[in-house]
């Protein structure tokens, strides 16, 4: 019957938990919006922050930005057409004699149209690929961003969750000790109890106060933090499941391909590398000869409506050939620049690999760790469940004091916090495991939505 009777009190301990989280964070978070369905979900809320967060937008921006100078960059190799008009009013002098029209002023019309096409330049079409890995590096740039971001949120996210629970735990703690309050009082009354009893209780609720005051404060702030992430100033409320998810490790194995990595930093090193070539051929090219076709059709006339007359046309066209012959050794410095750059590549994508290597053995070994302190957190909240019960009862018969009542109380709350804040770290080295194996984070969301 007595387990029957604990059996009940937990299960209402735990839906009084349940509602009691659910109404904190709808009347703490103000400034947040929920989606359609009324539940901010971990995948909605990294929607909102990749498509608003003013920081990611800018790295988007930056690759419209770099795709432009592509085009520029290809005009180069393009032909070149200009036209020019003269309209002038001209009169010669008699005195230096061949005085057209007699020395009377007169009009002159001139139309000049000239071309210049490229048809041979070592290195025009490296440039164009140069430029290319630049769009494809800010491309990796943006990707690493937008991870850096959704392993932001998604720790910003359950840190809202985790603030609820530290707050409800608090609020829960100050419930039971006012109603041990009366319980001392009425000993006291009745000779049983002593007055520094009834005082350490009201002090123990006061101190519960400042407790609950920071807490509510920690919890706004981590709804601040998410609400920044968003980039959304405009929410107006908040529902976010109370849970703290702590997938099996076998699941979240099933999920990720160690044989298939994507890490971009690695990718934008290799990029980097690749451009660096294309920069030496364009250097190269800049001191070699370098051939093109050029035209030049005018026509010139002393009357506006006969100025397109083929009596008044005049063209050349033929080929140009530019040789450079000296330029002051600067091609052998730039080439030895850009072999320092190379050597500086080589020597970071070394190191990347070995930071990727340490992080991904650690990580692995962290996530473990973490999964065994939830499963022992778990062990030692079920214990500190029964203990609570146990001293409840004692105290109620007057078997133990209010102190031995309180320090059997303190840790259970301490238990029960300890389980949620194994919970997030769990989650914060799954984020990190993911990341460190290049998988997609989007596996991960899935995962602790369900």
């Amino acid at each position: 019957m007595f387990k029957f009777i604990s059996s009940i009190q937990i299960l209402k301990n735990n839906l009084l938990q349940l509602v009691t989280t659910i109404f904190i964070t709808l009347s703490l978070s103000q400034n947040l919006v929920a989606n359609p369905d009324g539940l901010l979900t971990l995948k909605a809320a990294l929607k909102e922050a990749l498509e608003k967060n003013p920081a990611q937008l800018k790295q988007n921006e930056k690759i419209n930005e770099l795709q432009s100078q592509v085009g520029q960059t290809r005009s180069l190799i393009l032909p070149t057409i200009t036209a020019t008009g003269n309209a002038q009013y001209l009169k010669d002098s008699v005195n230096m004699g061949s005085a057209r029209f007699g020395g009377e002023g007169f009009n002159l019309y001139k139309l000049n149209i000239k071309l210049s096409q490229p048809l041979f330049q070592f290195g025009s079409f490296e440039a164009i690929e140069s430029v290319k890995k630049d769009v494809e590096i800010q491309k990796k740039s943006d990707e690493i961003s937008a991870r850096d971001l959704s392993k932001n949120v998604i720790l910003s996210y359950y840190n809202v969750v985790l603030n609820s629970f530290s707050l409800n735990i608090l609020i829960k703690q100050r419930r039971i000790v006012e109603e041990s309050l009366a319980t001392t009082i009425r000993r006291e009354q009745s000779g049983r109890g002593q007055r520094i009893d009834v005082l350490q209780v009201k002090t123990e609720i006061a101190l519960l106060d400042s407790q609950i005051e920071n807490a509510k404060n920690n919890f706004e702030i981590a709804i601040a933090t998410l609400q920044s992430l968003a980039g959304n100033a405009q929410w107006t409320s908040l529902n976010i499941k109370p849970i703290l998810p702590s997938p099996a490790l076998t699941e979240v194995y099933s999920l990720v391909d160690e044989s298939q990595l994507n890490l971009p930093e690695l990718t934008k090193n290799n990029l980097s590398l690749l451009k660096v070539e294309n920069q030496r051929n364009v250097i190269w090219g800049q001191h070699l000869p370098q051939l093109s076709f050029t035209g030049d059709l005018t026509y010139t006339n002393y009357s506006k409506s006969d100025l397109l007359d083929e009596m008044s046309k005049s063209y050349a066209f033929g080929l140009q050939l530019t040789i450079p012959l000296f330029s002051g050794f600067s091609s052998i410095y730039q080439r030895q620049a850009l072999s320092s750059q190379y050597l500086q590549f080589e020597l970071e994508k070394a190191n990347l690999i070995n930071q990727f290597t340490l992080l991904q053995i650690s990580s692995k070994k962290s996530l473990e760790s973490a999964k065994k302190s939830v499963e022992n957190g778990e062990k030692a909240f079920q214990l500190a469940q029964q203990t609570l019960e146990e001293a409840n009862r004692k105290y109620n018969l007057g078997t133990i004091d209010f102190l031995q009542f309180l320090q059997v109380e303190k840790s259970y709350i301490q238990a029960q916090f300890s389980l949620y804040t194994y919970k997030y770290n769990y989650i914060s080295n799954l984020t990190n495991y993911f990341i460190n194996w290049g998988q997609d984070l989007s596996k991960l969301t899935e995962l602790l939505d369900r």
